[in-house]
């Protein structure tokens, strides 16, 4: 592991300068470059659905600025830690294990606007700004080794090694940090029309479970200090604090929480839950859709049809239930069902990937290819689509590649599209032999100037 953090306290040294203050235009190039080093240490969750509905979340929180100095991303962790933080320039993360202890869209809210908090108020460039005794790198050096480990005892020994002076530094906010954060949290979530409470809840929930860890303190209080003191402050500030409490729809909320049970914690377990749920309270739809995906990772898919199903009787018009029958549908060699269920939809990657394979499956390849050009369009980095559309130009007659794309000689799209696949597997070396293979055939200007570029861009 010290080997890494020397390569992100190097990297991070070459982008921070030279003097103690922090400007805007130099956080965000930092937070960009932390952003990178998260990447290779932490497994983000790649799920559209989960991505798409924080994100929607976090904006809605965001927007309550009057202006704003970066642009903020909102991601999953899949770890079961309870922790969540921000980095420079608005990269803000939650723990897989802190979003399924919330019960509701409020409590997320919370804590989100907490973190989005301490970025607003630049509680990261002022600690550096501060900082007397070590370098910039230094800090962003402990900062990224606390995150990557985990460990409150491994980042001290690396604070230890980078410093090279023996000098100490606590990774936790201070209470007037916190204190600020809190109250700029609530305000973006009484503007966004979130009930306050629901932070007081959240941090509620956390110091509970901190009691019952058995004496192991949640990720989340080593770097957010004072949390009885702050739910006091918090409870007091917010009988002087109108909100706007909007009665919110929580589906798209319970359907995030339930995807990164059934999708991301040990199926047996999920499926242990669900079931047992079900046996609470068999009205509740959102358990048979999480039994639905439980049966999908086990590749189950006559009884994830079922369960699909089973749902759509409490949510008949629900998109992303519909998809979901549509795709199982797909997999128990139900072509004209899942096209029928498909291509009624909101457009999205996912849906039409699988509409174009029901599509080819019927032998209908106009439709085929159309459809996964439409998912790419939507997707850029959808790679199967792809190599669908590779092996389907390698084996299309000229007459009908004609119908579909200007260049008759259509093993020059099939190496084309090989190549980007390829490409997004991270596999450069074949994806350079298509792109050149497909530069030999090609006869489509457009398309050999855009080898071209490729090839030069190698």
């Amino acid at each position: 592991m010290k080997k890494y953090i020397f390569i992100i306290f190097f990297i991070l040294w070459q982008v921070l300068p030279a003097s103690a203050t922090l400007s805007t235009t130099e956080e965000k190039k930092l937070g960009e470059k932390f952003f990178v080093e998260v990447k290779k240490f932490l497994p983000l969750i790649d799920d559209p659905i989960i991505n798409n509905y924080i994100n929607e979340l976090g904006q809605s929180l965001i927007t309550q600025l009057p202006s704003k100095s970066f642009d903020y991303h909102f991601y999953v962790i899949d770890d079961p830690t309870l922790n969540a933080f921000a980095g420079p320039a608005g990269y803000v993360f939650i723990y897989r294990g802190l979003f399924l202890a919330f019960e509701n869209e409020d409590e997320l809210a919370g804590v989100f606007a907490h973190e989005c908090g301490h970025v607003i108020c630049r509680h990261i460039a002022e600690r550096l700004e501060s900082s007397k005794k070590i370098s910039i790198a230094t800090l962003l050096a402990i900062l990224v080794g606390g995150i990557i480990t985990r460990s409150p005892q491994a980042s001290q020994a690396i604070a230890t090694t980078a410093m090279g002076a023996g000098t100490a530094l606590s990774l936790s906010y201070s209470r007037e940090d916190e204190e600020e954060a809190d109250r700029t949290g609530l305000k973006l979530v009484s503007g966004a029309g979130y009930n306050s409470k629901g932070t007081v809840t959240a941090f509620k929930k956390l110091a509970r479970l901190s009691l019952e860890s058995g004496g192991e303190i949640p990720a989340y209080l080593l770097t957010h200090p004072a949390l009885p003191q702050r739910i006091t402050y918090l409870e007091q500030a917010m009988k002087s604090a109108p909100y706007r409490n909007i009665d919110r729809d929580q589906t798209k909320f319970r359907i995030a929480h339930v995807r990164l049970r059934a999708l991301y914690t040990d199926v047996d377990s999920a499926s242990r839950f669900f079931s047992a749920s079900i046996r609470e309270n068999s009205q509740d739809f959102i358990n048979y859709y999480g039994l639905g995906l439980c049966a999908v990772r086990k590749r189950d898919w006559q009884d994830a049809a079922a369960n699909f199903k089973k749902t759509l009787s409490f949510k008949p018009d629900e998109p992303i239930i519909l998809r979901e029958l549509g795709i199982s549908y797909f997999h128990l060699n139900k072509f004209s069902s899942t096209i029928s269920i498909l291509k009624k939809l909101p457009q999205d990657a996912q849906s039409l990937f699988y509409l174009g394979r029901a599509y080819q499956e019927q032998g209908s390849i106009d439709e085929a290819i159309s459809s996964w050009k439409r998912c790419i369009k939507i997707d850029p980095d959808y790679s199967m689509a792809y190599y669908y559309l590779a092996r389907t130009y390698a084996d299309l007659p000229v007459a009908v590649a004609a119908l579909n794309n200007p260049d008759p000689g259509q093993k020059a799209w099939s190496h084309y599209y090989l190549g980007i696949y390829f490409r997004l597997e991270g596999k450069p070396s074949q994806a350079n032999y298509h792109f050149k293979k497909a530069l030999s055939l090609a006869r489509d200007e457009d398309l050999k100037r855009k080898l071209r570029q490729i090839l030069n861009e190698k």
